[in-house]
């Protein structure tokens, strides 16, 4: 085995490891009732450069993480507004730039990482609540529908993996922005993209998997409400 395949393993093996730390903390660290604001400011730092930093897989564990954190516990939206308008301000600067015809091919990468994170944020926070847009210098109040235009428009861009990738966003958006599943352009273009016969399977997969997700992620919230509902009732 060469030294080149090694040390991909290797990372590889590095990668998995801190996705299931991050699966621990994501379940342990709500438990903990006294944890010290230093911890867990500690905690989102960390989680924050891992964000910017690493593969998919990576990034919606560190999110979801902070999701827990940010929405339990320390509710420190600011934090998530930063790494939200630092993504976003990408996305929003190339799609002028595509409607001036012109040319973005070395900025694929970076737009690829944005659509997917601005996506997996849109998950796990709910964008349509003042206290995470934020009261004063904080993000528009049409900010939701904002994103969703602008997944929409690299949706349809000519580069396969852009819009691949603004696909899979668009499936995360929608779990906490249900009501754009049935916006007549979303509906048309999952439509249109299932019944083509002309299209890769893998965006159609990609189609199913996003309602999917869907309905997977609201019968564990129904679940959830439910089971705090219960404990409520019987206090």
């Amino acid at each position: 085995m060469s030294a080149v395949h090694i040390c991909a393993r290797a990372s590889l093996c590095a990668k998995c490891l801190i996705i299931f730390f991050l699966l621990l903390y994501l379940q342990v660290v709500p438990l903990v009732n006294n944890a010290s604001e230093s911890f867990l400011a500690s905690l989102e730092e960390h989680l924050m450069l891992l964000v910017v930093s690493l593969n998919q897989a990576v990034v919606k564990s560190c999110v979801s993480c902070l999701g827990a954190i940010v929405n339990k516990i320390t509710k420190n939206y600011a934090l998530i507004r930063d790494c939200f308008q630092k993504f976003y301000r990408i996305l929003d600067q190339t799609r002028s730039q595509i409607m001036q015809n012109r040319q973005i091919n070395n900025l694929s990468a970076a737009i690829r990482r944005s659509l997917f994170t601005i996506g997996i944020l849109m998950r796990y926070f709910d964008f349509k609540s003042k206290e995470v847009v934020g009261a004063t210098n904080g993000l528009s109040p049409t900010i939701c529908n904002d994103v969703f235009e602008c997944l929409m428009f690299f949706a349809q861009y000519q580069n396969p993996d852009i819009r691949k990738e603004a696909l899979i966003a668009l499936g995360s958006f929608c779990v906490m922005n249900d009501d754009y599943l049935t916006n007549t352009k979303l509906k048309r273009y999952y439509c249109d993209m299932l019944l083509s016969e002309t299209s890769d399977a893998c965006f159609k997969i990609i189609c199913l998997r996003n309602i999917w997700i869907y309905l997977t992620e609201s019968e564990m919230n129904m679940f959830n409400k439910e089971k705090d509902w219960d404990k409520q009732s019987k206090t």
